[in-house]
């Protein structure tokens, strides 16, 4: 008897086949079911996506949450607990080296089979699907229906990892969709009253912008983390005390982490 592929998502498992797999993403992300022409048009045109590379709605290497397979436990853990990543790049000595995709369902069966303590990433990762940051969005949705993932690990044209692009960055590309940002972002902002925001270092500088009514110019970089680094002109050490004055916010550094800004307390003057 065959069993069944440990790698096949809750969702994808539910769903007979990619269509009815993105009807109900759809239904997830506006609220409604497709009931109209237009809807269904959107779907039922082999999902008809903007003429876009993976590389155009990526997130970059930099900005990409990623772990240290040789990092301690306890550390890994702590990070996890604080990001709402269900698959996370898993990389040896370097990040360019990624090694595997971690699923964090698969950790937390791990944990309770063996214990935390006794975990070895290294068993359950899954394989990497790499792809070019050149390949086409389009023809990249359609090899969802193939791949046991849906996590893509870009490479550039060195071989370098240029970045990731995951299910939630291809829905998003589809004609016709619209949804409330606050819907797919709440998790990346936490309001603690009228005038104070925790925010997460990953959201992206156009989710920034238009929540916060403010005009950070584009640059090298995608993630409210890699403005950061980019005016700071460095990466900041754990215990520095650093904080930026944005117009009429100021953006105080809560939580470092390695090379990455994880929190940042945002006050609106």
């Amino acid at each position: 008897m065959l069993e069944p592929e440990p790698e096949r998502t809750i969702l994808q498992s539910i769903f007979k086949n990619v269509k009815d797999f993105i009807n109900n993403i759809i239904h997830i992300i506006t609220g409604k079911k497709e009931n109209n022409e237009l809807d269904n048009l959107a779907v039922d045109s082999k999902f008809e996506l903007n003429d876009k590379v993976a590389r155009e709605i990526m997130v970059s290497s930099k900005d990409a949450f990623l772990i240290d397979v040789n990092e301690n436990i306890d550390t890994i853990l702590d990070d996890i607990s604080i990001i709402n990543y269900s698959k996370i790049p898993v990389y040896e000595e370097y990040v360019d080296n990624i090694i595997g995709v971690l699923h964090v369902k698969d950790l937390m069966i791990e944990a309770r089979k063996e214990g935390f303590k006794n975990i070895d990433i290294r068993k359950i990762l899954h394989k990497p699907c790499f792809i070019p940051e050149t390949k086409n969005v389009s023809e990249l949705f359609n090899s969802i229906d193939s791949q046991n993932d849906n996590l893509f690990i870009l490479i550039d044209e060195y071989g370098a990892f240029s970045g990731i692009v995951s299910m939630e960055d291809l829905i998003c590309e589809i004609k016709g969709i619209t949804y409330d940002k606050s819907d797919l972002h709440h998790d990346k902002i936490k309001k603690i009253d009228d005038n104070n925001f925790m925010v997460k270092g990953v959201l992206s500088v156009s989710d920034f912008n238009e929540i916060f009514n403010v005009n950070i110019e584009e640059g090298d970089y995608d993630t409210l983390n890699g403005y950061i680094i980019n005016q700071l002109g460095k990466i900041p050490n754990e215990n520095e005390d650093i904080q930026i004055n944005l117009g009429k916010l100021i953006l105080k550094l809560i939580r470092i982490n390695k090379r990455r800004i994880e929190d940042i307390q945002i006050s609106i003057l």
